[in-house]
């Protein structure tokens, strides 16, 4: 991680504001750190704001890391373990999330991560009560994340991503749909799914009255037209836009 000492759209500032008051007293260099730390842009984070999940993230400097110790909730608030970042499993995720260090999360980006399972998701929902933005691109067919699990969230998810579904069995495709779909969620989407059909809409257009934003780019098969049902779109998401 290189940090730049430029300011940027999105900086550290409320969460170094959110930092036990305690551990600035105890160490004197924490406090002649913040100012700067404030105006930190890590280079290396594909989503602005947005933490990769490495060890590494604590090893900048001895100040840095007593602060991230000392209330590590306050820096988890987004976290990107996407594929490449680092190699998630269950047993990292459960950690955190039972550890109490991500009580504070409201983003998460666990696109393609092939090892996760429905323990992750399960932890995710329990730890994670703020939780409200999930990305969960590719999901494939020997992914063993399920409906069931996704279900746990209990209809909190406002911003979901599941691109790239391409789960074992087609009906998996509606039940996984089915799971995240709630008059909570305002943004859903579903590019590039070939299983993808009209009931699956349907039922979105049924359960999803806040949704603002649904992206079904690319998706249905190329043999079979999808037909997107516009008046129960139209009915059921009043304030769809796009």
């Amino acid at each position: 991680l290189h940090p730049t000492l430029h300011p940027t759209p999105y900086t550290l500032h409320p969460k170094l504001q959110a930092l036990n008051p305690k551990s600035l007293a105890l160490n004197p260099k924490l406090q002649a750190l913040t100012p700067e730390l404030q105006e930190v842009e890590w280079e290396d984070v594909p989503r602005v704001g947005a933490v990769p999940l490495i060890p590494r993230v604590t090893r900048v400097c001895r100040s840095w890391r007593d602060a991230t110790r000392s209330d590590p909730a306050a820096l988890w608030q987004r976290v990107d373990i996407s594929s490449g970042w680092c190699r998630p499993t269950d047993h990292i995720i459960s950690r955190y999330c039972k550890g109490g260090a991500w009580a504070a999360l409201t983003h998460i980006n666990m696109a393609d991560c092939t090892k996760l399972t429905d323990v992750s998701v399960r932890a995710l929902a329990a730890g994670c009560p703020r939780l409200t933005y999930l990305d969960a691109r590719g999901i494939g067919p020997n992914s063993n994340i399920s409906g069931d699990a996704l279900h746990t969230f209990d209809g909190r998810l406002t911003h979901v991503t599941l691109d790239r579904l391409r789960p074992k069995l087609k009906r998996d495709v509606a039940t996984i749909v089915a799971s995240v779909a709630s008059p909570a969620l305002r943004y859903l989407s579903m590019a590039d799914v070939p299983r993808l059909t009209t009931q699956v809409v349907l039922s979105v257009a049924q359960q999803c009255a806040a949704l603002t934003t649904l992206d079904l780019s690319r998706s249905a098969s190329l043999n079979v037209q999808i037909i997107l049902p516009w008046v129960a779109l139209m009915r059921g998401c009043p304030g769809l836009r796009e």
